[in-house]
């Protein structure tokens, strides 16, 4: 008689297959959604996600049930509770970064009035760690620490993995090789394209002409460089700017020595 696999040696064969629990990767998704799109309803977080509206009420009834988010007092909306610190306790942010960072972010963008944006690599996202939407009007949106851009669609992104160690770069290129989504294996071809990054590198910066993933999809754009702490990559800082109002050359031809200046100066007070 043949061997028939019970439920516990399929779930031992799927632990050592490496194998996630697609229940617990999209609670996450869910999670992030609900923090980057600041009080979303349940239709928009299924959107969001890309799940069905059932599927979407599980998620967050679950994380509503234990701790994780809250409704808004009287609407439909959902929002983090602090509980969600917790999954970072004991996680050394770079609070280095955001002090020797801000006094030149906020004089860049009083000098040429755009936003500016310093952000780090959080797995397959740019997350912000400071900006200065709030100094200016020339701004659709206040994007505030913690909120999160896909790396491969963002100036940020394309700057950081342009510059980043080569063993990290591979990584991430493995990783977007096997993913299941087709916007995710196209971005793959153009980035794991040597000469795409090199150029990157070659000029030392990368743009992003109308950014998809913001409050304004399609209305504004970005110019990125890096930002390193000795010879370690450790942000990206980016100018964003109302896609109408200036070509990227444009773009590039005013503000990017500016941002490199800038840079330099971040660089400068974290390496003394």
């Amino acid at each position: 008689m043949a061997n028939r696999e019970t439920p516990s040696s399929d779930n031992s064969k799927r632990r050592e297959l490496g194998i996630p629990v697609r229940a617990v990767t999209r609670a996450f998704d869910v999670l992030q959604a609900i923090n980057r799109l600041q009080s979303p309803t349940m239709m928009e977080i299924a959107l969001e996600c890309g799940l069905a509206y059932p599927t979407a009420f599980r998620m967050v009834t679950t994380l509503q049930h234990d701790g994780w988010i809250e409704a808004e007092p009287g609407r439909k909306r959902y929002r983090p509770t602090e509980r969600v610190w917790s999954l970072v306790s004991g996680f050394q942010t770079q609070d280095l970064l955001v002090a020797c960072a801000r006094d030149h972010i906020v004089s860049l963008t009083s000098s040429v009035l755009w936003p500016v944006t310093i952000s780090v690599r959080v797995g397959s996202w740019m997350m912000v760690k400071d900006s200065t939407h709030t100094m200016t009007s020339q701004t659709f949106a206040n994007y505030y620490p913690g909120y999160t851009l896909p790396i491969t669609d963002c100036a940020a992104g394309k700057v950081y993995l342009a510059f980043c160690p080569e063993d990290e770069r591979q990584l991430f290129l493995e990783a977007m090789k096997v993913n299941p989504d087709p916007q995710v294996r196209w971005a793959f071809q153009i980035f794991s394209d040597p000469k795409f990054l090199r150029k990157i590198r070659d000029q030392g910066y990368a743009s992003h002409a109308r950014l998809t993933h913001t409050d304004n999809p399609g209305k504004t754009s970005a110019i990125a460089v890096p930002v390193f702490a000795g010879e370690d990559l450790e942000a990206s800082l980016a100018l964003v700017y109302f896609d109408k109002a200036m070509s990227e050359k444009e773009a590039v031809a005013k503000y990017l020595d500016p941002l490199q200046g800038t840079a330099k100066k971040i660089m400068d007070d974290m390496n003394m």
